[in-house]
């Protein structure tokens, strides 16, 4: 059984690769309109933002909605609020 703390840093590295894929986020859906395959979208998100397997699932799983500034800010508070805990 996890543990808050493991849950907690699992969150943070899913909102940090979150973050990267928005800054990166042109790159990011080049990368996954050329895959020919989910697992080919997969594996080009991972290479490109360095990010495990985990958080590419999750980046891949984001409504486009969620590539916005406004959802940025959002996540970013989120982080901070996480990082107060540990």
């Amino acid at each position: 059984m996890s543990t808050n703390n493991e849950h907690v840093a699992e969150r943070l590295g899913i909102l940090n690769a979150m973050m990267r894929a928005i800054e990166a986020r042109t790159a990011v859906l080049d990368a996954i309109s050329a895959a020919a395959s989910f697992g080919e979208a997969r594996d080009g998100v991972m290479h490109l933002l360095d990010v495990t397997e985990i958080d590419a699932y999750a980046i891949l799983e984001m409504p486009l909605m969620r590539l916005t500034v406004y959802n940025r800010a959002r996540i970013a508070e989120e982080i901070e609020q996480l990082t107060a805990q540990t």
